[in-house]
């Protein structure tokens, strides 16, 4: 049997909503959560917009999470930092991310394409190292 590690956020990303828009959203809205300090944050503190604060309470209020933060009555409270996550389903991400960025035009899609490019060549790098390959 297998447990997950207690300081690890564990995100499901096909199971944050049912079309591409509500998952980069309620996935949004869980960023600005990530990494910050312990205390209560309201709406206007994360800079969120209602109907997507609405989408991170239903999230949270599901127990995701709930290691790290739980809901009061107007604000969420962290109670922990959450400095490590998991983010799995990252091929219907990047999908949902070609799909968005192909409705504002070509240009926008060949930028996401050099910066998906820089990302992978800096987590090679810094994981695998200088070469991107895994000594062994």
């Amino acid at each position: 049997m297998s447990t997950w590690p207690t300081d690890t956020l564990l995100i499901q990303y096909p199971d944050l909503g049912s079309t591409p828009d509500v998952r980069l959203r309620v996935l949004s809205a869980i960023g600005t959560l990530l990494s910050r300090s312990a205390g209560s944050y309201t709406i206007s503190m994360l800079e969120l917009y209602l109907d997507d604060w609405d989408l991170l309470r239903v999230w949270i209020e599901q127990g995701h999470g709930r290691q790290f933060w739980y809901l009061e009555p107007r604000s969420i409270r962290i109670v922990q930092v959450c400095e490590k996550h998991v983010l799995i389903g990252t091929s219907l991400l990047i999908t949902d991310l070609k799909r968005l960025i192909g409705q504002f035009g070509l240009s926008q899609a060949t930028k996401f394409d050099e910066i998906w490019t820089i990302a992978r060549y800096y987590v090679t790098s810094e994981i695998y190292g200088e070469e991107g390959y895994i000594d062994g």
